[in-house]
């Protein structure tokens, strides 16, 4: 008889108080954007906690809990939350002006996943995002966060990014490449020649068949297609620049500079790629020289002609 009494108070749940309900109930809120009811089921964390076994104790004053009080009742008075029939309407003015706040504060509009509003802090971003969506608290429905941002900041929807073509990705790699002397990657950053577009983004698109592109083909695997773009990285000899360098006089009447741009012979190559190659050592080549460097040593080793107009 001892050994099962001794085994039924071991099985006693610990004493709770209601700093600790509040943290159960913070982290809650900041998961699922809404506060815990007695029907809400397994307490995120703590082993065998139930919100409902959490209400009767408090209810009727079980492990060191005062007696008459209530979860809801708990989450009125210490964290301002109103019975969720009863929760205030709010408008699109109020969304607008507490996403200005966030704004202000952390350099971005928010997001459904931002949890907490600082503005009110018994709402959160998502149950907002819900209830645009669903019509509920006096919103119109039919909407989310990201669209009312959209219209009203101008801030990009990603759901909703504007269609590109194929064409447009190639002309914005022709530019890239051009300035730079490289084909840009997913991690080029930032579109130069388009605003607001970044090449991760556009490679994301790509591969995932988005914004009206045709399916299932990589950046890097477009500009090969399409601009013959190398092999990363892929070796070079200075006998194969001594023939660009050639057949670029014999167009020019004189010998390509680093900034003579495309190389005519290899329009995938550009000679201010070929300069960072030869100052660098990249691409099997031996580095610490330059263009004009190798030029210089070419003409005076006589594998190149002395030109009058060679710059």
């Amino acid at each position: 008889m001892r050994q099962l009494v001794r085994k039924r108070r071991n099985k006693c749940p610990p004493p709770l108080d209601e700093d600790l309900i509040l943290s159960w109930a913070d982290e809650h809120f900041k998961q699922y954007g809404v506060w815990p009811s007695l029907k809400s089921g397994r307490v995120t964390g703590p082993d065998g906690e139930h919100w409902g076994a959490i209400n009767s104790a408090l209810r009727e004053g079980y492990r060191g809990l005062l007696l008459g009080s209530s979860l809801a009742i708990l989450l009125l008075e210490r964290r301002g939350v109103t019975r969720r029939l009863g929760r205030p309407n709010i408008s699109v003015e109020d969304v607008l002006f507490r996403a200005d706040h966030h704004f202000a504060i952390y350099g971005r509009y928010p997001r459904a996943d931002d949890g907490i509003i600082d503005l009110a802090p018994t709402e959160n971003w998502c149950a907002v995002n819900m209830a645009m969506q669903k019509g509920h608290r006096g919103l119109p429905g039919g909407s989310t966060l990201a669209r009312l941002l959209e219209a009203h900041r101008g801030k990009r929807n990603k759901a909703r990014l504007p269609k590109i073509s194929l064409a447009v990705i190639l002309e914005w790699a022709d530019e890239h490449y051009q300035r730079t002397g490289h084909w840009p990657t997913t991690e080029s950053g930032d579109v130069q020649a388009a605003s607001c577009e970044r090449w991760r983004v556009v490679g994301s698109a790509l591969k995932r068949v988005l914004r009206g592109l045709p399916g299932g083909i990589s950046l890097d695997r477009l500009l090969i297609l399409y601009r013959g773009k190398h092999i990363r990285n892929a070796p070079i000899s200075i006998e194969i620049i001594t023939n660009w360098m050639r057949s670029h006089a014999l167009r020019h009447g004189k010998y390509p500079t680093c900034k003579s741009g495309i190389v005519e012979d290899a329009p995938e190559e550009n000679w201010t790629a070929l300069q960072l190659a030869l100052v660098h050592g990249f691409r099997g080549l031996p580095g610490g020289s330059s263009v004009a460097k190798l030029r210089e040593s070419l003409i005076h080793g006589g594998k190149l002609p002395r030109l009058r107009d060679a710059s």
